[in-house]
């Protein structure tokens, strides 16, 4: 227990340092968790895998460089660390072998909630969702992550994981000197629960190891605005964006299948599906008789399907030298159905309405070779490059006229399609990394940032920059 202690008061130290995510050895490598045979990063593919590392403590010391609107560093700014966290897991024995670890201030990986985007934005150029700060969906901040892993047996081990996000925000405002006293107040709230279960098995006929594991994923927003005035054509109002039946589910499985000892082929298959459905209502008082009547409707359909079929070689040349190479295929598929419905006083029916559907196919290559330069460091070297990918977008946009007495009439519809070959436009990303074995027990992992080897330290170029753009401690005890 007193090891305990100790882990958690290193982990609260490495918070108060700055602290981030278990994922810098990969980055170094520029490859998925998947590709990999083992690395503590498989914990978030697979919760069972918290069972092969307990009694660790994962130190995150941030992403160093400020980034600008493309996601680029920002050289002059690059000494401000950002995206810290860390965790601990410590192995139990309650009868069976179990090991638990918590995580605190990861950074939010939320996919769910983006389908919905700004509420502000205009889709299609017509249905519009009015933002003026109310509607624009809060980004959940992670508030942890935790585990539980069981060894059923040395053959089979289980694992769940709970994650839970959250943010709020609450203004008002009111003017009360004034011919026409007004007052408003808005309320967001957005949170996001994943429940993660999964297990693998060794031996299974030819496969060596086999994981697999489902997440399910709860988002939501509920935004609200209230206001009034003593104007007498509307002298209050209420506005509401929430969502209406979100649920993710995700499915992974990879196997790794030894070819000999010293060459492992991994497969992989994932498929996810986020339905983010929402809705926003607008109520005015009309009349001005301080009765709030629905003026419109807007119901928003949000859908994302995501398969990925890949397969990955890892190989030990020799034994300081691990070759990774992968391909695979992801495919994305995603929906938006929108209508704004009127729904005034003897005025009521569709007026507005838009359908996309955007399909994107892309298929990657990595290229990922890790070299034991001494005792002490490891140098890291990653390739990636989309050998094919294309973007296909449909859009249908009906047209509805003024109302007629009886209906908003469709006129006509416009359907547009257009594709795109984007394998170029990505271009090909080189990734630098380098590891370094402090002690048998504590380790650093580092992303190295390129802009320095051509403009060189402070001394040459007189840019203050850093050299590691994120690093990783880990800690065994």
């Amino acid at each position: 227990m007193k090891k305990v202690f100790i882990s958690l008061a290193v982990i609260l130290f490495l918070l108060g340092t700055s602290v981030y995510a278990t994922d810098t050895r990969l980055k170094g490598l520029g490859i998925n968790n998947w590709m990999i045979e083992e690395d503590d990063n498989l914990i978030w593919l697979n919760p069972a895998r918290v069972n092969d590392y307990s009694n660790l403590v994962w130190g995150e010391l941030g992403v160093a460089a400020a980034e600008d609107m493309d996601g680029n560093p920002e050289v002059n700014s690059n000494l401000t660390i950002d995206k810290q966290w860390g965790g601990v897991s410590y192995g139990l024995k309650l009868g069976k072998q179990s090991v638990i670890a918590a995580f605190v201030g990861r950074p939010d990986t939320t996919k769910n909630l983006g389908l919905i985007g700004d509420v502000g934005e205009s889709i299609g150029g017509e249905v519009i969702i009015p933002g003026g700060g109310f509607g624009n969906t809060l980004t959940p901040v992670n508030k942890f992550d935790i585990f539980y892993g069981l060894g059923i047996s040395d053959k089979l081990k289980l694992g769940l994981m709970l994650n839970y996000a959250s943010d709020s925000d609450t203004n008002e405002f009111s003017v009360t000197d004034n011919p026409n006293p007004f007052s408003w107040k808005t309320e967001r709230k957005s949170s996001d629960t994943n429940i993660v279960i999964g297990g693998y098995v060794n031996d299974v006929g030819p496969i060596s190891q086999l994981d697999a594991s489902l997440t399910l994923s709860m988002p939501s927003v509920n935004n609200k605005y209230t206001g009034s005035n003593l104007l007498a054509s509307n002298s209050s109002d209420d506005r509401e964006l929430k969502t209406d039946g979100a649920l993710g589910l995700s499915l992974n499985v990879r196997g790794i299948v030894g070819l000999n000892d010293a060459m492992k082929l991994i497969p992989f298959i994932n498929y996810a599906s986020f339905k983010v459905d929402n809705e926003y209502t607008d109520r005015r008082d009309t009349t001005g008789d301080n009765t709030l009547n629905t003026n419109y409707e807007q119901n928003r359909e949000q859908q994302e399907n995501d398969l990925t079929l890949g397969v990955a070689l890892n190989s030990k040349i020799n034994d300081k030298t691990l070759i990774i190479t992968a391909v695979s295929l992801k495919r994305t598929k995603k929906i938006t159905n929108a209508k704004t419905t009127i729904k005034l006083l003897g005025e009521e029916g569709i007026r507005y309405e838009y359908n996309s559907e955007t399909t994107t196919t892309d298929i990657p290559l990595n290229i990922a070779v890790e070299r034991v330069l001494s005792k002490t460091f490891t140098a890291r070297l990653g390739v990636l490059k989309s050998i094919y990918k294309t973007k296909k977008i449909k859009e249908d946009d009906p047209t509805y006229g003024g109302w007629d007495g009886t209906a908003y009439p469709l006129l006509n519809t416009t359907t547009v399609e257009s594709s795109k070959d984007q394998a170029d436009d990505d271009g090909t990303e080189i990734s630098l990394g380098m590891g370094a074995n402090i002690t048998d027990t504590f380790k650093l992992d580092a992303v190295v940032r390129q802009q320095v080897l051509f403009s060189g330290t402070y001394i040459v170029s007189g840019v203050p920059e850093t050299l590691f753009g994120q690093l990783t401690a880990t800690y065994m005890f």
